[in-house]
């Protein structure tokens, strides 16, 4: 079924595992699907780049990472998620991570990132995804206009994003869309920006 948004509201079956990296990049957890295969590997991270499909070669990612103020830590290495989609996104993981998922789930099990996720809208809108400490946001009018993750571990820092956001995109030409943790209390935080936001 649609919503208003012009996006279905039917449940996702898909299985997946996630690597959520600490602030320092130097640990991680994996979260195990309930049964089977993941069909993708979500990487929960701040240092995420993301490259239009024409300008990715796996064999620069590396490069790429470092060129962008993301470089591999020692113990690291990069990922990336499907090299055939229009956006590529390349993020570094710690190599046990990476090595953990290829062991459990097979080498080819794909990675991807919610700077990823598609949504349509039916008029401009601003989308904030809260994973932890991460803000993940997107902006949408005719064209994807921004997509980035910055670190947000408190309430200030999100405002401070959401003041910044909208100095170059006017919340008054923009509704917003909220997922991810404490979906309601994004909500009330956002509402000072925002005339109308919803919860996914």
């Amino acid at each position: 079924m649609k919503q208003a948004t012009g996006k279905t509201n039917l449940p996702d079956r898909r299985n997946k595992v996630s690597i959520q990296l600490k602030l320092s990049g130097h640990s991680f957890s994996l979260e195990a699907p309930s049964a089977g295969i993941p069909e993708e590997c979500t990487v929960y991270t701040a240092r995420t780049l993301l490259l239009p499909r024409d300008e990715f070669d796996a064999a620069q990612a590396e490069l790429c990472l470092r060129l962008a103020g993301m470089a591999c830590r020692a113990d690291e290495r990069p990922v990336h998620s499907d090299p055939q989609q229009q956006i590529v996104a390349v993020m570094p993981v710690p190599a046990a991570a990476v090595e953990t998922v290829r062991r459990q789930f097979g080498p080819q099990t794909p990675f991807t990132t919610p700077l990823l996720t598609l949504r349509k809208y039916t008029e401009p809108t601003v989308w904030f995804y809260r994973a932890g400490t991460l803000l993940y946001i997107k902006v949408y009018d005719t064209l994807l206009r921004l997509a980035e993750v910055i670190e947000a571990p408190g309430d200030a820092d999100l405002l401070c994003a959401a003041e910044r956001l909208t100095r170059e995109f006017p919340a008054e030409h923009y509704a917003a869309a909220v997922e991810g943790d404490e979906p309601h209390r994004l909500r009330r935080l956002l509402q000072r920006y925002f005339k109308r936001v919803t919860c996914e």
